[in-house]
């Protein structure tokens, strides 16, 4: 009931709450989505500035490769797979680190707030 347009109660039920912590739930899982991929865009331009520049310094060797008889896409095929195994390894190294991180945090935290790292299907 409300008086002059006051409201002189609320009730507050389990599905209100549920209904609210699912909805913060959705909202911290879109913007940990997102940070990732503002992460990964990041991480890609700086791999692909280090290639640029590993390509601006290899300038003779690449030079040297042509003098040979390399052809130009086998030149880039090799830069492409210098690139990809970097990639690579970077993921990889990522991988090992968040997890170590998580077990790290694990054995510091309480017991009742110990992360786990879990696999949606």
């Amino acid at each position: 009931m409300t008086h002059h347009g006051i409201e002189d109660f609320t009730f507050r039920t389990q599905e209100n709450q549920l209904e609210n912590i699912n909805a913060q739930i959705k909202n911290a899982r879109m913007s940990g989505g997102i940070i990732a991929a503002i992460s990964l865009l990041v991480g890609g331009i700086g791999i692909m500035n280090i290639m640029l520049a590993s390509i601006n310094e290899r300038i003779r060797e690449i030079g040297i490769c042509k003098a040979v008889g390399a052809t130009g896409p086998a030149i880039f095929l090799q830069i492409l797979v210098e690139s990809v195994v970097i990639a690579i390894v970077g993921a990889f190294a990522g991988l090992i680190a968040s997890y170590g991180l998580v077990d790290l945090i694990g054995s510091l935290s309480p017991t009742g707030n110990t992360p786990e790292i879990t696999q949606r299907r």
